[in-house]
C-alpha cells in the first residue's frame, strides 16, 4: 500500500514540474498560486487517487477474497472430486476385481468343459475305433458266415449222403440179421458146415461194436475186449483202458480183460496200475507165466529188484524153457551189478533162442562194462548182424573202439549209427570226442555241439549223463571235459 502511495505522489509531483512555467519570466504571486493551485490540484488528485488505490485495494482484497474463498472451495471441491474418484476408483477396482474373478471363473469353466470336451472327443475316437474294430469283426462275421452257409449247404448235401448210406446201411444191416438169422439156424440144426461167406459176415456181426449197434444186437464184454485190442495196437492206451473196464464191468472174472489193461498201462508207464490188473490176474489165474514175466518188468522199472527177481523165478520156474524170463532177470542182475549172474541168464536166453539179437546186446554191455572188450565187440557184431537197424548197437560198439583207441572204427560206428538215427545225441557226442583224440578241432566241436543241441545235459551236467548210463569210462568223460570246455571258452 506504501509503495502505491509513494508512487502516487511522486506521479503528481512530476506531473506538476512538468507543467510550471519558468520562474525568470512569471511573478512571483502567480508562482505561489500556481504552485498552490499545484499543490490543490496535486493533493486531490492524490486524494482521487489514494481514493482511487483505496477503491483497488478493497477491490483487490474483494478478489483476493473471492480468490481465497474460490480457492478453498476450490480445494473442497478438488478434495471431494478426488475423493469421489478414489471412490470411484475403488468401487471400479472393486467391480474390476469382481468381473476379473468372474471372468476367471469363466475361463476355468470353460477350460473345464474344454478338457470335457477334449475328453470326450477321445472317448469319441476310441467309440470311433471300437465302431471300426467292430465294422471289422462284423465283416469278419459276415465272411464266416457266407463260409458258413457253404459249410451249411456242403452239411446239407453230406446229410443227404449219409442218409443214403444209412438207408443203404439199414438195408444191408437187415439183410445182414436175415443172413445171421440163417446162419445161427444152420448152426444150432448143425445140419451142413458154415460156408466161408457165412463165416465172415458172423465174425463180423459178432465183433464189430458199431455194426453190432446197427443191428440192434446187445453187446457183450468181449465185444468191448475186442475193441480194447484195437486200439492198444494202435497206441490209443486210454481208449483202450476205458474199454478193457467195460469189459470188466461185464465180466469181471475174466482174466485176460485184467492182464490186457494191465499191458496197456504197463505200456502207458503206469506201472502201479499195471501191476494192480496183474496182481488180479492172477488171483483169478496163478500160473499165467506171461503175467508174471509182465509183472517183473513193472516192479523193474520202478527199480524193485527183487520183487521182479521173484517173478521172472516164478515164471522160468513154471516154464524152464522160456527165454524171455531169463533175458529180463538177466537185465535185473546186470542193474544189480551182478555181471556173472547176468551173463549166465543171457547165455541160457541165447541157448533157448540163438538169434536172440537183444540177448547178444546186453551181454555185450556187460561184458563192456567188466572192459572185455574183444567179447563185447563179438556181441555187438553178432546183434548188428540179426538186428541190423539198431543205432545203439553201432553206437556201443563205436565207444569200444573209443576206447581201445580204433578211432577209425570209432568213426565209422558213430556214422553208421548217426545214418540211422540222426537225432541220436550220444553217437554226436562220441562222433566229437573222437574227432577230439584224432585233433579234428572243428569237425569235433561241430559234431558235438550238435548233441548239445538235441540234449542240453552234454552241456557240462556230466554226473546226471553218468547217473543215466551215457557215460561209459574215466576216458570219455575226460575227453569230454575238454571239449566242453574249448566250446564254452569260444
Amino acid at each position: 500500500m506504501r509503495q502505491i502511495l509513494s508512487t502516487l505522489l511522486f506521479l503528481s509531483f512530476l506531473t506538476t514540474a512538468l507543467a510550471t512555467p519558468n520562474q525568470d519570466s512569471l511573478p512571483q504571486k502567480q508562482i505561489i498560486d500556481s504552485t498552490k493551485k499545484a499543490t490543490l490540484d496535486s493533493v486531490y488528485q492524490n486524494n482521487t487517487q489514494i481514493g482511487f488505490a483505496r477503491e483497488v485495494s478493497r477491490q483487490a482484497h474483494k478478489s483476493i477474497d473471492r480468490t481465497l474463498e474460490t480457492m478453498k472451495w476450490a480445494f473442497i471441491i478438488f478434495g471431494s472430486i478426488i475423493a469421489i474418484a478414489a471412490a470411484l476408483g475403488a468401487i471400479e477396482f472393486f467391480n474390476i476385481k469382481r468381473r476379473a474373478k468372474k471372468l476367471l471363473k469363466e475361463v476355468e469353466e470353460k477350460t473345464e468343459k474344454a478338457l470335457q470336451v477334449a475328453q470326450q472327443a477321445e472317448e469319441v475316437e476310441q467309440n470311433i475305433q471300437k465302431i471300426q474294430s467292430s465294422a471289422d469283426e462284423i465283416s469278419e462275421l459276415s465272411h464266416k458266415m457266407d463260409e458258413l452257409n457253404d459249410k451249411q449247404v456242403e452239411l446239407k448235401k453230406l446229410e443227404e449222403y449219409l442218409n443214403g448210406i444209412k438207408e443203404k446201411v439199414l438195408s444191408d444191416a437187415e439183410e445182414m440179421q436175415e443172413k445171421v438169422a440163417e446162419i445161427t439156424n444152420l448152426s444150432l440144426d448143425k445140419k451142413s458146415p458154415l460156408t466161408e461167406e457165412q463165416k465172415e459176415i458172423l465174425d463180423k456181426a459178432t465183433t464189430n461194436i458199431a455194426f453190432k449197434e446197427l443191428l440192434g444186437l446187445e453187446l457183450t464184454a468181449k465185444d468191448y475186449f475186442n475193441k480194447a485190442y484195437d486200439l492198444d495196437k494202435e497206441k490209443k492206451f486210454e481208449d483202450a483202458i476205458r474199454y478193457y473196464s467195460k469189459a470188466i464191468e461185464l465180466a469181471s472174472n475174466t482174466p485176460e480183460a485184467y492182464g490186457n489193461r494191465g499191458f496197456t498201462y504197463l505200456n502207458s508207464k503206469d506201472y502201479n496200475n499195471a501191476i494192480l490188473d496183474f496182481n488180479k490176474t492172477l488171483e483169478l489165474d496163478p500160473n499165467n507165466i506171461a503175467v508174471y514175466n509182465l509183472r517183473g518188468g513193472a516192479f523193474f522199472s520202478l527199480k524193485e529188484y527183487d520183487k521182479a527177481i521173484v517173478d521172472f523165478n516164478r515164471a522160468i520156474e513154471l516154464e524152464p524153457s522160456y527165454a524171455t524170463a531169463y533175458f529180463n532177470r538177466g537185465v535185473v542182475y546186470d542193474a544189480l551189478e551182478e555181471y556173472d549172474k547176468a551173463i549166465e541168464d543171457f547165455n541160457r536166453a541165447i541157448e533157448l533162442e540163438p538169434n536172440y539179437a537183444t540177448a547178444y546186446f546186453n551181454r555185450g554191455v556187460v561184458y563192456d562194462a567188466l572192459e572185455e572188450y574183444g567179447k563185447a565187440i563179438e556181441d555187438y557184431n553178432k546183434a548188428i548182424q540179426l538186428a541190423p537197424n539198431n543205432a545203439t548197437t553201432y553206437s556201443n560198439l563205436a565207444y569200444i573202439y573209443f576206447e581201445i583207441d580204433e578211432l577209425e572204427k570209432a568213426i565209422e560206428n558213430f556214422t553208421t549209427a548217426l545214418n540211422i538215427d540222426d537225432k541220436f545225441a550220444n553217437a554226436y557226442c562220441g562222433l566229437g570226442i573222437t574227432y577230439f583224440q584224432m585233433g579234428n578241432i572243428e569237425q569235433a566241436k561241430t559234431a558235438y555241439q550238435k548233441a548239445i543241441d538235441l540234449d542240453k545235459r552234454y552241456n557240462g551236467q556230466f554226473q546226471e549223463l553218468m547217473e543215466s548210463g551215457l557215460f561209459y569210462s574215466e576216458k570219455q568223460l575226460g575227453v569230454t571235459q575238454q571239449l566242453v570246455d574249448l566250446l564254452q571258452g569260444d
